[in-house]
C-alpha cells in the first residue's frame, strides 16, 4: 500500500476509561488523567499540536506520523494498559489543508441551533436567545395544539411582546416572562 506524501496528518484515539478506572480484575484501577498526560507529553515533544481532546495533528510525512503514533502507544506505561483500553486508534489526511470545523455553527445560537429545542440551563443559554420555537409542520400532517412555552431564558426586551411571536398563539395573549424562573 503507497502512502500519502508529506501532508496534514492527525492521529485520533479512544480509550475505553471503564477498563482504565474500574478496579481488578475488571479494569486496571487507574486515573484516566495520568494516561492522557503521558500521551500528551510524548506528543507535544514529537511537534503535534492538539486540534481535540484525543486528536493531535502535525505536518509531517505519513509514514513519519504512522511510525510515531504507534511507537508513542506502545510505550505509555504501565506497559500493557493501552492495547487491553484502546477502543480506536485512526490515522487522518487532511487533504489541501481544507478544514471544516463548525464549533461556532453547530454550538446553540450558531447557524445550525439558532434557539434552545428543549428546556435548558439558564446559564447555557447566550445573550439574546429565546425560548424553543414550535416544530415546523410537515405537509399534511395535523398536529395538536401548540402548548403553553415559556422562553427558556429572560428576553433582552423584556416588558413588550416580541414581534417575533405576534400572530403566532392569539389566544394565549403575550409570553409572559415575569414568572419565569431562571
Amino acid at each position: 500500500m503507497a502512502l500519502p506524501p508529506v501532508g496534514e496528518y492527525a492521529f485520533a484515539y479512544d480509550i475505553g476509561t471503564r477498563a482504565l478506572e474500574d478496579d481488578p480484575p475488571n479494569g486496571y484501577g487507574l486515573y484516566r488523567s495520568s494516561i492522557y498526560l503521558q500521551i500528551r507529553r510524548a506528543a507535544t515533544a514529537l511537534g503535534y499540536r492538539r486540534e481535540q481532546y484525543s486528536i493531535w495533528q502535525a505536518v509531517k510525512p505519513a509514514a513519519v506520523v504512522y511510525a510515531e503514533f504507534v511507537n508513542l502507544l506502545s510505550q505509555v506505561q504501565p506497559a500493557g494498559v493501552l492495547p487491553a483500553c484502546l477502543r480506536r486508534a485512526e490515522i487522518l489526511h487532511i487533504p489541501d489543508q481544507v478544514k471544516m470545523i463548525l464549533n461556532q455553527q453547530m454550538r446553540l445560537s450558531g447557524i445550525y441551533s439558532p434557539w434552545c429545542a428543549g428546556p435548558t440551563p439558564a446559564a447555557l443559554v447566550p445573550p439574546g436567545m429565546g425560548g424553543p420555537f414550535p416544530p415546523v409542520p410537515l405537509p399534511g400532517v395535523v398536529l395538536p395544539a401548540m402548548p403553553n412555552m415559556q422562553p427558556i431564558a429572560p428576553w433582552p426586551n423584556q416588558g413588550r411582546q416580541d414581534t417575533l411571536f405576534q400572530g403566532m398563539r392569539p389566544s394565549q395573549g403575550t409570553w409572559n416572562t415575569a414568572n419565569y424562573r431562571a
